[in-house]
């Protein structure tokens, strides 16, 4: 089955499991030769997680987002709020540049 237009895919929630489910799915459309994009939240990017360290390798896009967790910073939910939603226009830019699409597959 070929696709026509990319996909969104979008993890949330209290717990564990939104990041190991966000890469599985990665990794599965890596694996399909589809170039892949995250737009990780909460994440710092100077900090040394093994995970986007080894999807980086692997020519995976990660773009950063509100990179401070609020569970581990005093943040009012005003300004976490508003750093998530800067990612919304970036979102909307690179689906219309259609660089997630099918004829833009890693062969």
């Amino acid at each position: 089955m070929k696709l026509k237009r990319g996909l969104i895919q979008i993890y949330t929630g209290d717990g564990k499991g939104k990041t190991t489910a966000a890469i599985g799915q990665a990794l599965r459309a890596l694996g399909h030769e589809f170039k892949v994009g995250i737009v990780s939240f909460f994440k710092h990017p100077d900090l040394d997680y093994g995970e986007l360290k080894i999807l980086r390798n692997l020519r995976m896009d990660i773009f950063h987002f509100a990179p401070r967790h609020p569970h581990f910073y005093e943040m009012d939910f005003k300004d976490v709020r508003e750093d998530c939603f800067k990612a919304l226009p970036f979102i909307q830019e690179i689906f219309q540049r259609g660089e997630y699409r099918e004829e833009n597959m890693i062969y």
